[in-house]
């Protein structure tokens, strides 16, 4: 779901209202890595630990079971809560997104440069002022609270950073822990302090959001029909050769999949898809699938000759 006047998109919750700035665009040679960019804000500890441990509480009174820190995860989560209160406070809301605002890198390649290789969900808000509150506007929203209460997680990495639109906040939830040793609580490490473990190629099943893909022990005929969703097209006619497609998938998803013009893309990310094109007509179709059915949408436009 997006939800753009409040700055909200899929797995995004934010409360305040943020007026546009005018950007000074940073450099980014780091965004490629797991390294934050000089300049930005640094990570909360103390703020992220808070919001792990309310994970924890709020699973525990529903029987659910108790996340453990992963470095990897925590080092995603810290990269993107500093991105996001840089560039959001830096380019306003049109900053606030899953993927990269200046690079387009999307989540998936993300955790895979922070160590991370296996499915994944992921929460991000903007302007929260306290892990309580954050919490509560995450309770509230469908599409959050259901990341919160999904039976398979096992790791989570928290993200806190201050900026001047207001503290950004990220969680990132897994489904196994493939780091060496999981960071404990007392630590939680800044991205800088330990070196990540090797990642490896994330499954085509790894979506975000409340579409995350669950193991096949907690499957079920009962799970919801996957949903999917068209939020931002190419215009009809356009001279753009570069098109940006983003969307939302509701239920529960195990797999993605994209083509342009009938062949199949190696990469579909999980909330939307940056192509670079050429003249003529173009047609892409995202479909996801998941254990009780599949989806999917098909968008046609045309690339006008430039001159």
């Amino acid at each position: 779901m997006r939800t753009s006047p409040r700055l909200g998109i899929a797995a995004a919750c934010v409360l305040s209202l943020l007026a546009a700035l005018v950007s000074t665009a940073p450099a980014v040679a780091s965004r490629a890595d797991c390294v934050p960019e000089a300049g930005w804000p640094a990570q909360n500890t103390s703020l992220a630990l808070e919001v792990v441990q309310r994970v924890n509480a709020y699973r525990a009174a529903r029987g659910l079971s108790q996340l453990q820190i992963s470095q990897s995860l925590t080092n995603a989560a810290a990269w993107k809560a500093s991105e996001l209160a840089y560039d959001v406070g830096t380019a306003g809301p049109v900053a606030f997104d899953h993927f990269d605002y200046l690079t387009g890198r999307s989540p998936d390649a993300r955790v895979q440069a922070c160590g991370y290789g296996s499915g994944f969900g992921e929460n991000i808000a903007v302007g929260q002022a306290s892990p309580e509150a954050v919490m509560n506007a995450w309770i509230a929203s469908d599409g959050h609270r259901r990341n919160l209460e999904y039976p398979g997680w096992v790791p989570i990495g928290v993200g806190a950073a201050s900026g001047s639109a207001g503290i950004a906040w990220v969680q990132d939830f897994g489904v196994s822990i493939p780091d060496p040793v999981a960071t404990p609580s007392a630590t939680l490490l800044p991205p800088a302090s330990t070196a990540p473990s090797v990642a490896v190629p994330l499954p085509s099943a790894t979506v975000e959001a409340s579409a995350a893909p669950p193991p096949a022990d907690v499957q079920s005929a009962a799970a919801p029909a996957p949903g999917l969703q068209i939020m931002a097209r190419p215009k009809a006619r356009t001279r753009k050769r570069t098109a940006r497609i983003r969307w939302t998938i509701s239920g529960v998803a195990q797999q993605i999949s994209c083509s342009l013009n009938g062949r199949t893309l190696r990469r579909c990310g999980t909330t939307g898809r940056t192509l670079r094109v050429r003249g003529g007509r173009q047609v892409f179709r995202v479909t996801v699938t998941g254990p009780t059915g599949t989806d999917s949408e098909r968008i046609s436009w045309r690339v006008l000759r430039r001159g």
